[in-house]
């Protein structure tokens, strides 16, 4: 298999950080995207995804590089909640932000 990683998936796409933006309310609203819970607010954010679309494999990748728990009682943390296609060549990734106890 052409350019194949080690454990035989073909390779995935990657994000242009370059090209992220945030949701605009408006397009929050739209598809009915809440922005604050009881413990997190929701962050969205768009992004180009340069070659082949893996919305899971996008999102595990995410995780690894955002992720920071909450170490302390009023810590707060960061964690990746869904990685959606937005569009043929970009995906939607919510944050959340975890507000602490």
């Amino acid at each position: 298999m052409k350019n194949a990683t080690a454990s035989g998936k073909p390779p995935v796409g990657y994000l242009r950080m370059k090209s992220r933006r945030p949701l605009t309310e408006e397009e929050r609203n739209t598809r009915n995207l809440k922005s604050q819970s009881s413990w997190y607010d929701h962050g969205y954010e768009v992004f180009e995804v340069v070659g082949p679309m893996d919305t899971s494999r996008i999102l595990s990748a995410l995780h690894k590089r955002f992720y920071a728990p909450s170490y302390g009682k009023f810590g707060g943390g960061l964690s990746i909640g869904t990685v959606t296609e937005f569009d043929p060549t970009h995906v939607l990734v919510e944050f959340i932000y975890h507000i602490g106890d």
